[in-house]
Formats: C-alpha cells, structure tokens, sequence
C-alpha cells in the first residue's frame, strides 16, 4: 500500500500499482517534496524496476536561500549536446565546450588561389579561433605573408613571407572577447627538406574579429597565387 496525501480529501491509502495523475495550477504545484528541518532537503526518489536501489533528485540546503525554476527543451536534443542554462533558468541544448570544431579548411594545392572565403559562419558559440597552416607557399617570392579579412573589413596580416622554394608553418589564436591574438610561424624551405628553419612570435589585435563574424576571407596581401599547402580555421567553446 502507498499512502496519498490529497489536500481536499486528506489522506487515504492506495494499492502501489495504481497510476497516480496530478494536475498543477498557475499557483500550486502538482507535487511538492518537502524537507525535514535539520536532516535533510526535500526529494524525490526514481527507483530500479526491481526496487532494490535508485537515484535521488535532492533539492538544494536552506542555506543556498533558493527560489527558481528551471524549465526544459522543447526536445531531447542531439548526441553528444549537454543542457545549458540561459542564466534565467531557461535551458537548451548546446555542442559541448572544450573541443575544437573545424569550421574550415582548403587544399591550396587542389585548389590553387590568391584568396579564400570561409563561406557562412557562426561564431556565437565560440570563445576562441584557432588557425592552423601547414606546409603553405606562393608562385613568386613576393614576401608576403598570409592574411585574413572579417566580414569585409580590414586586413590583418599574422604571419611571415613565403614563396615558391620558402613555406610556412603556422599556429594561431584569437580570443573572440577580448580581441587579442597570437601565435607562432616557421618559414623554411618546402616539404621540410632542410633542416634549417626560421621561427618567430606574433601578437595582433583586432576589434572587427568578433562572435558576430560571418565570414573571413584569407588572402596573400601581396596579390601572389597560392600553390600548395593545408589551411584549417577551428572554433573553441
């Protein structure tokens, strides 16, 4: 037997098979799981088909002074997504942080260029962008570098020079928020066949680089084809 507590009709018992349906109004809830002062907070208790364990779903101390709802998706999501909180207790399905995503990448050999453009991007979920180029060198020796273009604007030119015997390596960061960028670039002879190298540091900044970028345009300031070479933009949570 299961005792059920109604507030119209006090308490009777019921057998533990039956189906209990309750309804809620815009003031009273349709189960309130209440606590037990100095022991424990209120909670509910999901238990196992053959009842011998279960989970807890356990409310918060009277210390925390809580008072919120918290109200669900529309719908269970996809694989992989973890629920979020919009700060005012709406939650939602979002892609999991502390990944990279790649949002971009070219052949430079497959699909020879001066320029290339991203195509449609959404960054409001990111925090940082991480640029990454391997192997990349131009048709003349112009002394130009790489550089990338948001949404149109101006041009920032983050690494060194390259050329037809000459490539570069690169690693990069830019934090969407604070607008701030940096990374590392080795200019060396193509495929790696010298040892040799020249490596060096560089830092930009760049107010129009935001979460509100749509595009970016990558290009060789110097006007000069790219003939070879991978370019891979990544996004950060």
């Amino acid at each position: 037997m299961a005792t059920i507590v109604n507030g119209s009709t006090g308490v009777s018992q019921v057998q533990e098979t039956v189906t209990l349906k309750v309804i809620s109004t815009g003031s009273v809830p349709s189960l309130e799981a209440k606590g037990t002062s100095g022991v424990t907070s209120g909670y509910l208790e999901l238990k196992c088909s053959e009842n011998t364990h279960g989970i807890k779903l356990l409310g918060p101390p009277h210390s925390a002074g809580a008072d919120y709802t918290l109200t669900f998706p529309n719908n269970d999501g996809d694989a992989g997504q973890f629920l979020q909180s919009n700060g005012s207790g709406v939650m939602s399905w979002a892609a999991a942080g502390g990944g990279l995503t790649q949002l971009f990448t070219i052949d430079m050999n497959a699909s020879p260029a001066n320029t290339y453009n991203t195509g449609a991007l959404n960054l409001s979920t990111f925090k940082y962008l991480f640029f990454s180029g391997d192997n990349i060198h131009l048709t003349l020796d112009t002394g130009g570098g790489l550089g990338l273009t948001p949404n149109g604007s101006s041009l920032i030119n983050f690494t060194a020079g390259t050329g037809p015997s000459n490539a570069l390596w690169f690693n990069s960061f830019f934090d969407l928020t604070r607008h701030y960028g940096a990374g590392s670039h080795i200019s060396t002879t193509k495929d790696l066949t010298t040892i040799g190298s020249t490596g060096s540091t560089s830092s930009f900044v760049h107010n129009g680089l935001t979460t509100s970028t749509t595009s970016i345009e990558f290009s060789n300031p110097a006007g000069t084809n790219f003939i070879g070479g991978d370019l891979t933009l990544y996004g950060l949570s």
